[in-house]
């Protein structure tokens, strides 16, 4: 009798161990299975942040280079006069009517009137001989100076 008392004891104390083992293995399942939900969308924040960071930059970058073509930059130049004379002198003797008219001061009808005389007189010395030229006065003279060479 103690046997078969020990034997039923012992089969109860399985049964009771086997069902909380599989509670608690179902628990940890629960918890693994919580825990990799958790991590996957983690994953999918921090790749949605990379992008609209990407977008963010790729739209920045497009405005920029729109301001840029546009000459909306601060230090852009907003004509091609201006352009002209930021950059290197322009030679009076050498330079083409095009050319000319990017001086400040200087459009077609002048530019033209620069050739003809170049044409007529040979190269243009100094400030003093292209005063000459008809239609270039003092106040032109003034805008043009440094940023031609002869």
């Amino acid at each position: 009798m103690t046997s078969l008392k020990l034997l039923l004891t012992l089969g109860v104390a399985m049964a009771v161990s086997s069902v909380t083992f599989a509670e608690t293995t179902t628990a940890n399942v629960m918890l693994k299975d919580n825990a990799t939900q958790t991590v996957d969308a983690d994953k999918q924040a921090v790749t949605s942040v990379k992008n609209v960071a990407k977008e963010s930059t790729k739209s920045a970058v497009t405005e920029k280079m729109k301001e840029v073509k546009a000459g909306a930059g601060k230090d852009q130049p907003s004509t091609t006069k201006e352009k002209a004379r930021k950059t290197a002198k322009v030679n009076i003797n050498t330079s083409d009517a095009k050319t000319l008219q990017t001086l400040n001061g200087i459009g077609e009808t002048k530019a033209q009137a620069i050739i003809d005389y170049r044409t007529r007189n040979g190269k243009i010395k100094d400030l003093k001989e292209l005063a000459n030229v008809p239609g270039i006065g003092e106040a032109t003279l003034e805008k043009l100076k440094g940023a031609i060479s002869f």
